[in-house]
This record gives C-alpha cells, sequence and structure tokens, in this order.
C-alpha cells in the first residue's frame, strides 16, 4: 500500500479548508446546523408546501432490461441508502455501507429503514476497500463497520482526514486517512485500485462536541490495469452544490466512466440548499463531470427530510427531461439489481 500527495498536480485552486481543529467549506464557510435550527426546521420554519408534494401515482423512473448476474466486465449495484458494490478487475469497492435498521447511535432514536438492503449482508462478494464519505450515522454505521471488519479483515478503509481515530479506537487497523486531493495506491500482483479523496461541500458530527472536527469528501476511484487506467468512477458522497467546485474536478479528472450521485434529502431547500444536492444539481454535476454514466443515491432509504421519499426519482426524471438529458444517461436503479458499466 502507497500513499502518494500531490496537491499542485491535481490542478485545483484550492483554499484553505482548516482552522484548528476544525473543518470548513472553503466556497461556502460553515455549513453545519444547529440544534436551533434543526428545531425551527421541526416547528416549520422553513416548511414549502411543495416540497411535501408526492410524484404522480403512476410514475416510475423508466429502466431497461440489465444484463443477468453473472454476465463479465465491470458491474455495479445500488443496496440502498449511499451504498453501492462496484465491481471491476475482480475487485470490489464498497461505499458508505449501512445495514441497520436504523441511522443513530441508539436504535430506535433516528430515522428508521423503510426498505431491506437490495443485497443482505451474508451474500455480499469479497470486498476489498471501503469508502467512507464522512461521520454522520447514514454513512458511517458502526454495527455494518464491525460485521465488514469480522468478515473481510483484510478490506481496506478509506476514510476523510480526521476519522483514523474513529477506527482505530475500535481495534480497526487498515484504515488510510487522506487529505482533499491526497490518494492511495493498493495494488496486488493482478491489478491495482486508486483512490482519491476530492473536495464536497458538507460538514461532520456524531455528537454535540465534534462538530467539524472531521473532515468530509467525494472519492475517485481507478480501477487500473498494468499501470493503466481501466475505469474510473466518481462517489460524491453527501455534498451541496458549487459550479466552481465541480466545474473543477470535471477538468482534473473527467471525462468519468461512472457517478454515483446524490438526489435526496433536499427539502425544505432553504435549510438543505447548502449540504444536498437536488436532482435539478445532480443533473447539474452530471454534467459537469462529463460523466458517461450516473447512478442516483443518497435517497428512497431513511426519511432524513420533508419530501416523500418516491419523490426524487420524479424530480430527476423531470430535471433530465428539461435539461435534454436521455435518462438512459442517469440512472434510478431498483435496489440489488446489477448493471454493468
Amino acid at each position: 500500500m502507497q500513499v502518494t500527495r500531490s496537491y499542485k498536480a491535481a490542478g485545483f485552486d484550492l483554499p484553505n479548508h482548516r482552522e484548528g481543529h476544525r473543518f470548513f467549506n472553503p466556497y461556502a464557510g460553515n455549513v453545519s446546523r444547529s440544534l436551533w435550527d434543526v428545531l425551527k426546521w421541526k416547528f416549520g420554519r422553513y416548511t414549502n408546501p411543495k416540497d411535501r408534494l408526492p410524484p404522480p401515482k403512476k410514475f416510475s423512473f423508466p429502466q431497461e432490461p440489465y444484463p443477468e448476474p453473472g454476465f463479465s466486465g465491470p458491474s455495479l449495484c445500488w443496496i440502498n441508502h449511499d451504498t453501492f458494490s462496484i465491481r471491476c478487475l475482480e475487485r470490489t469497492v464498497l461505499t458508505d455501507p449501512i445495514w441497520s435498521r436504523y441511522a443513530a447511535c441508539f436504535p430506535g432514536l433516528g430515522p428508521r429503514r423503510r426498505i431491506p438492503p437490495g443485497i443482505p449482508f451474508n451474500d455480499l462478494p469479497p470486498v476489498h476497500v471501503i469508502l467512507i464519505s464522512h461521520n454522520h450515522y447514514d454513512h458511517l454505521d458502526l454495527s455494518t463497520v464491525r460485521r465488514l471488519q469480522d468478515r473481510y479483515p483484510q478490506a481496506t478503509f478509506c476514510v476523510p482526514l480526521g476519522l483514523k481515530k474513529w477506527f482505530t479506537h475500535r481495534v480497526i487497523s487498515r484504515v488510510v486517512e487522506l487529505d482533499w486531493l491526497e490518494s492511495v495506491t493498493l495494488w496486488d500482483q493482478e491489478a491495482s485500485i486508486v483512490v482519491t479523496a476530492i473536495p464536497a461541500q458538507h460538514w461532520s458530527g456524531r455528537g454535540i462536541f465534534d462538530r467539524c472536527r472531521s473532515l468530509w469528501c467525494g472519492y475517485i476511484v481507478d480501477f487500473c490495469s498494468n499501470h493503466t487506467v481501466h475505469r474510473r468512477v466518481a462517489y460524491l458522497g453527501d455534498t451541496g452544490y458549487d459550479p466552481n467546485l465541480f466545474t473543477q474536478i470535471g477538468e482534473r479528472f473527467g471525462p468519468v466512466d461512472l457517478s454515483l450521485i446524490p438526489i435526496g434529502a433536499y427539502a425544505p431547500r432553504a435549510f438543505m440548499q447548502p449540504v444536498h444536492l437536488n436532482p435539478e444539481e445532480a443533473v447539474r454535476v452530471h454534467t459537469e463531470l462529463r460523466s458517461k454514466l450516473s447512478i442516483a443515491g443518497h435517497f428512497g432509504t431513511f426519511r432524513l427530510s420533508d419530501e416523500p421519499l418516491s419523490r426524487p426519482p420524479y424530480d430527476l426524471f423531470l430535471a433530465l427531461r428539461d435539461a435534454g438529458i436521455d435518462w438512459r444517461h442517469f440512472r434510478v436503479l431498483e435496489p440489488g439489481r446489477a448493471i454493468s458499466w
């Protein structure tokens, strides 16, 4: 395992994003939400009635026939929420895994799962790399992390700066901590995976006293064969929209073969806008990344915001139509269904 650091080579105009022990968003400043902000939201301060409208009853996002399990070549499965299984060169990368019933510190106190995982945990293929974008409970689930550690002790966790100690305190040692634009190369005799942390606009915190003390990020994942990039994947984690940010990512890393873009948890917009993409912004990101194929994530599993769970795919369909983009280039998958890419 080799860690490489290359800020200048990345070609980014990246301002400072850290002051002391806390991190912030260089383009948007402090976008974290206090308990007072959450209370104002829950008591209707930000409510927009349009946010609660369900899609038409007969709507379903268009689908096309996919190859059956067992097909050769790179494959992808949306498992639930922001958990994807990415398979390429006989290696599997897992993103922000959560198999728990609740996205919370204590069961029953946080958002409850509304759909089962598309793949039962025991049916997972061998996992080699696990990406953690930040430490919110719907992206970093302790129970799932422990199960993965027990089942795949040789798997490597890639985490943002400041989060490694959370893992080491739980006796998980195969962890690589990355700042924005740092890379790690994981290789064996047959293939290599290069993981690069990319900027995102979000925040972190699992309690009252650790707000923004660890970083948040997305990832570029390069599947390489004979030192040549075979496929490139962008996983965005949680992020708000900034045109300067995603234009720079697209210029540095595009075109991207596959992008995994969040489309949910965007209402009420006045509250969620700094930290979560809505479907219209997700379509812009798809374009700015020069993505050949994008897949929707971060919706339909946990009720984290005001829009109905079924609404994000409908809003994505409308946004693609308005942008003149064929839905086949930005898909919504059924949980557990594998596609080639």
